[in-house]
């Protein structure tokens, strides 16, 4: 676990997490007895290394092993075993949002890509810890872009279509057809979801959004056939 300033931060890309949360849910059932076991599944030699232990500690941090024993949450159940891409989506998000770091981080900047430049200035804001910033600085950007690749802020976008469509998803019978993006005017992206189609404004949130629907559907196919069209 990384510190500065009085912030914690993961210092595992949460992709190496959810891949992780996968192998616990998916090869060992959710629990492991042996600390060497899961070492040796994750790819490290032994329990002792610096980098599983610092794995273990993240993957506690995002809420997918409980605090004492290697056993998986119900966060990390819905990530390997989800029963929709959009519970598996909403379950990596609120992990995300639960790191007090990059949400301070979110609200300043306003970017889920920031350059290295404002991100820096930002950060020494947040943490009040400028030597830090500067040892450090290049590679939280990094782990926080990599986060920031897998949220969808609920609040940012609670106006738009495409946010009361995901968050309405639970509600609705799933068609057979599933959500097909194409180009519309300039500026604007098409969804379709069987029948229905809404017009979207054309900003990074929004595809961000559709490429994790549409990567989440890629992880169950057999929730429908899923058609794909480019996004210009």
């Amino acid at each position: 676990m990384g510190k500065i300033g009085s912030y914690d931060y993961p210092e595992t890309q949460i992709k190496t997490l959810i891949d992780a949360v996968e192998i616990i849910v998916n090869k060992f059932n959710g629990q492991l007895n042996s600390d060497k076991t899961l070492a040796e599944a994750l790819g490290h030699s032994t329990p002792t290394s610096g980098g599983f232990i610092v794995k273990i500690s993240d993957l506690r941090k995002y809420g997918f092993l409980e605090k004492r024993g290697l056993i998986a949450t119900s966060r990390s159940k819905k990530i390997a075993q989800p029963l929709s891409p959009d519970e598996r989506q909403i379950a990596i998000s609120k992990a995300i949002s639960e790191i007090s770091l990059w949400m301070a981080i979110y609200e300043r900047t306003k970017s889920k890509q920031p350059n290295s430049e404002d991100f820096k200035l930002h950060l020494k804001d947040i943490t009040d810890d400028r030597d830090s910033v500067v040892k450090k600085g290049d590679k939280i950007l990094n782990l926080y872009k990599d986060a920031m690749n897998y949220f969808i802020d609920g609040n940012a976008n609670k106006n738009s279509n495409l946010s009361k469509e995901y968050d309405n998803m639970n509600n609705l019978q799933r068609p057979q057809e599933l959500p097909v993006s194409e180009s519309t005017s300039e500026g604007m992206l098409l969804l379709k979801v069987g029948k229905q189609s809404v017009n979207l404004e054309k900003n990074d949130s929004n595809i961000q959004i559709l490429m994790n629907i549409l990567e989440g559907m890629k992880s169950n196919p057999h929730q429908g056939k899923v058609k794909e069209k480019a996004i210009n």
